[in-house]
């Protein structure tokens, strides 16, 4: 089991504003420098209109069961507004695919966060984004993954046991033992070069 501190950052100003990306460290307040730094990179590459922000303090989490069992609390933080000029694509924008060497439960762990709504200026003529804006966003999140290291954390939830069950066509799903979850620090990132489209904000 490892406790989990949870940090929620707040998108805002957009249509369909709020949204809110959640990550998780062993030390939210150990990694504030390393996370501001990495939004203030990314607000260079999101909307004018558009504000980050991280909260300065929000729940502990087991791991394990996902029972919250505390909370943590740090300095004010300071709200990031973009700088990206253009047109843009509200539900719009990239991703950081985040790696651990972590495999539980028979798969390797890895997580997402949504870049969304990013600025047009990273986008080629085909539809996706240039091989220079790719490299210098993944370079990005390495430094921030370097910096936190040990720190920056991909939660893998618990699930639930659950009953052998027959849907109303007739065929029976087998039953479910329950998994823990756990905690699983990043090593790497990638950003692939595609864009992504949210439907809901919260990530």
């Amino acid at each position: 089991m490892t406790t989990l501190q949870r940090r929620r950052i707040t998108w805002s100003g957009f249509p369909g504003a709020p949204g809110v990306t959640t990550l998780y460290f062993t030390d939210a307040a150990g990694a504030s420098a390393a996370l501001d730094t990495f939004l203030i990179a990314i607000a260079a590459n999101v909307p004018l209109d558009v504000t980050i922000q991280a909260e300065a303090a929000g729940d502990e989490v087991d791991s394990a069961t996902g029972v919250i069992t505390g909370t943590w609390v740090d300095a004010p933080t300071t709200p990031h507004v973009g700088a990206d000029t253009f047109p843009y694509s509200g539900p719009a924008g990239f991703e950081f695919q985040w790696l651990t060497p972590t495999i539980h439960n028979g798969r390797h762990v890895r997580g997402k966060t949504y870049i969304v709504p990013a600025g047009r200026g990273g986008l080629d003529t085909d539809g996706t984004y240039t091989s220079v804006f790719t490299a210098a966003i993944a370079a990005v999140g390495a430094t921030f993954v370097a910096a936190a290291t040990g720190n920056f954390q991909i939660w893998s939830r618990p699930r639930l046991a659950t009953p052998s069950w027959t849907d109303v066509h007739g065929k029976i799903h087998p039953a479910k033992s329950a998994v823990p979850g756990a905690a699983a620090p990043v090593g790497g990132v990638r950003v692939p070069d595609k864009v992504v489209v949210l439907r809901s904000r919260r990530d």
